[in-house]
């Protein structure tokens, strides 16, 4: 398949995510939890830069004292941003412990689930400090990343780059954290991920597109993370066999 046929096939794996959940009963029953978490979460950030930021914006910059509207809206725009970071960081760690069989379902409707292990509160504390450990990698990642992308000022003329890269960054780590899920079931964690996933990576890139629209539409961000995780599934399983790396 053509890289344009790559980014497109991961780009649709979110409304084919969600029509799969819509069909089968068992995975609806599964998404319910994780689409409360995600939301609340998700609300809860944009709620509080809603409320907290005006002020502090008042106060950092005076002039806007008599703009208080000005202030609202950009307290909201950083609202949403914070909202989506703390949706690709944040969901997968909380929800952790329900996307996990959400995920293994999926593979189960493909017919590429792995072999399951029996349930044990040893195999769930190792799975959550997996999980820790995959966002700790990430979030320090992103950070690294975005402190390379300031050196695009430094260039004359390239200062536009660095919307464009960061976005592409947002993008990347959105997707990955949709396919986390899938990819610890087959025991990737940390940067054996991103080889993965880099393997993927147009399809990588088309997912993390589709998921952080999604993630900009009001409401649709209480349904993004179940169907995310269900597009990630598919991601990770329709492309290759996953293969066993040390992380």
């Amino acid at each position: 398949m053509s890289a344009l046929g790559e980014l497109w096939s991961g780009f649709t794996a979110v409304p084919r995510g969600a029509g799969l959940i819509l069909r089968r009963p068992e995975l609806r029953r599964l998404a319910a939890l994780p689409a409360v978490v995600s939301g609340v979460l998700f609300v809860a950030v944009v709620g509080l830069c809603w409320w907290l930021l005006p002020g502090l914006l008042e106060r950092w910059w005076p002039g806007l004292a008599g703009g208080h509207f000005l202030a609202r809206l950009l307290a909201a725009v950083a609202g949403v941003a914070a909202g989506v970071l703390a949706f690709v960081f944040g969901s997968g760690l909380v929800a952790q412990p329900f996307l996990d069989p959400l995920a293994g379902a999926t593979e189960q409707v493909l017919g590429a689930a792995p072999a399951a292990e029996r349930f044990s509160a040893r195999a769930m504390l190792r799975e959550l400090a997996l999980a820790g450990w995959d966002v700790a990698f990430d979030l320090t990642a992103f950070v690294a990343l975005q402190v390379l992308l300031l050196a695009t000022w430094l260039v004359p003329g390239a200062g536009w780059l660095h919307p464009v890269l960061g976005w592409l960054v947002t993008v990347w780590l959105a997707a990955m954290e949709m396919a986390t899920p899938a990819l610890a079931r087959h025991g990737l964690h940390g940067p054996a991920r991103w080889r993965a996933l880099g393997r993927r990576r147009w399809r990588g890139l088309g997912l993390g597109v589709a998921v952080t629209l999604l993630l900009l539409v009001p409401l649709l961000q209480l349904l993004t993370l179940p169907v995310a995780v269900v597009a990630g599934t598919l991601v990770v399983c329709e492309a290759e066999p996953v293969r066993q790396e040390t992380t």
